[in-house]
């Protein structure tokens, strides 16, 4: 069996293993920074605002981008990507009106009001941190990951996915890989399925 589901997923107890995970599997588990975070968009009338903006944060990431660069659109849509501590601090805000009401008033600060003026009341909200099947974002300790993480239960339950990669910013399958991107879980299952098949 190849198991796929997220760090953040087997950290919930969701799955209950009969005979249950060895100590060291629930240790390389509970050792991987996995967090949480969501992707705001947020639709405009006009394009105040520049291609990129990121903020520092004490873990994960907080950048606002055009969500529509370099697309054929006459929309005008920014995003927000906020992982980790930014992500924590909106959560406490209860509700994802809140959340939205309190960036634009972030980004009235930054924009002399221009956010409030040009803000469509149109937005998408998708947030992996509370979402029941992720719980979470993505993994940034890869060091960790690879030690025990990778080994199968038994040779019957084996482990992939972006967490399971090893290979790094490295050519793989004729791409260059990104540990901790969608390709990066998808070649850890080719990877899985060679190690079943030898």
């Amino acid at each position: 069996m190849i198991l796929t589901v997220s760090i953040g997923v087997l950290r919930s107890n969701a799955i209950t293993f009969n005979p249950p995970l060895p100590a060291k599997k629930i240790t390389a588990i509970q050792d991987i920074e996995f967090l949480p975070g969501f992707k705001l968009f947020m639709r405009f009338s006009d394009q105040f605002y520049p291609d990129v903006i990121s903020s520092e944060t004490s873990s994960g990431e907080k950048t606002y981008y055009d969500a529509a660069y370099g697309k054929e659109s006459q929309d005008h849509v920014l995003g927000l990507l906020s992982t980790g501590i930014s992500a924590q601090e909106y959560y406490l805000l209860g509700n994802s009106d809140s959340i939205v009401s309190s960036v634009i008033q972030e980004l009235d600060g930054y924009f002399n009001g221009l956010a409030s003026q040009n803000y469509l009341g149109s937005y998408i909200y998708e947030d992996w941190g509370q979402h029941t099947f992720t719980q979470g974002t993505w993994t940034s300790d890869f060091e960790k990951s690879a030690i025990k993480l990778n080994d199968s239960l038994d040779d019957k339950v084996y482990f992939a996915g972006e967490t399971y990669n090893t290979h790094g910013i490295t050519p793989n399958r004729g791409f260059y890989i990104i540990r901790g991107s969608v390709q990066s879980a998808i070649l850890s299952g080719y990877d899985v399925v060679e190690q079943i098949l030898e």
